[in-house]
């Protein structure tokens, strides 16, 4: 069975709770305050309102990874391998539970553009011949096949949405319905006042779980 690792466990109270309340709570289940700057699974446990700035950090590590001297000098083979099974791997955990804004998708697969386009000598200003969009499309067609990010994106929301419909006895949808559809389904669901991001996020995909549907 499961146990929780208090430990690791973290509670996060609205800003008009009082201080006395916020101790009582915490030290009833054993656990601490979370801060803004605090992550689970190397994701943000906090959004608020500057998500491009929370996101920004996926653009940093890929980045970091398309700079790395052992990625300067790949052939266009090795690059292909590189962008699909590195590169576009970076952001689906975080893909898989936000809907990344449209900036952040764009910055994303500018920089692998970039990098697929790009030369291996220094000094020297590469022309993208094309835009990621072509370049999404299925080989047969004649492109390389790679990962379109907001598509991506609503496939793995659609997934959590899914779950949601099918698996009604875990513990996240029961959460979830009791307080965003307490009595409908997550098709009829609707954005209440003040949602969180996260289900701001899932609630987007309906319309892929919705066309799914057999």
């Amino acid at each position: 069975s499961q146990i929780i690792n208090y430990e690791k466990s973290e509670i996060v109270f609205s800003f008009n709770t009082c201080h006395h309340l916020m101790h009582n709570i915490s030290a009833f289940l054993g656990v601490t305050e979370s801060i803004d700057s605090s992550k689970y699974l190397g994701l943000p446990s906090i959004i608020g309102k500057r998500n491009k700035v929370v996101f920004s950090f996926r653009k940093d590590r890929l980045w970091n990874r398309i700079n790395h001297r052992t990625s300067k000098h790949l052939s266009k083979a090795s690059k292909e391998i590189f962008v699909k099974f590195v590169a576009q791997s970076i952001p689906v955990y975080c893909m898989s539970v936000y809907l990344l804004l449209s900036s952040i998708q764009d910055g994303l697969q500018k920089m692998m553009n970039s990098f697929w386009w790009g030369s291996n000598k220094q000094q020297r200003k590469d022309i993208n011949w094309f835009n990621w969009d072509k370049m999404t499309m299925k080989k047969e067609f004649g492109d390389l096949d790679f990962k379109h990010l907001h598509a991506s994106n609503l496939a793995t929301l659609g997934k959590q949405g899914w779950r949601m419909m099918i698996k009604h006895d875990t513990k996240v949808a029961k959460v979830f319905k009791a307080k965003y559809f307490p009595s409908a389904d997550f098709l009829d669901a609707q954005l209440v006042h003040n949602p969180s991001f996260i289900w701001c996020s899932i609630h987007v995909s309906w319309v892929v779980v919705k066309e799914g549907l057999q």
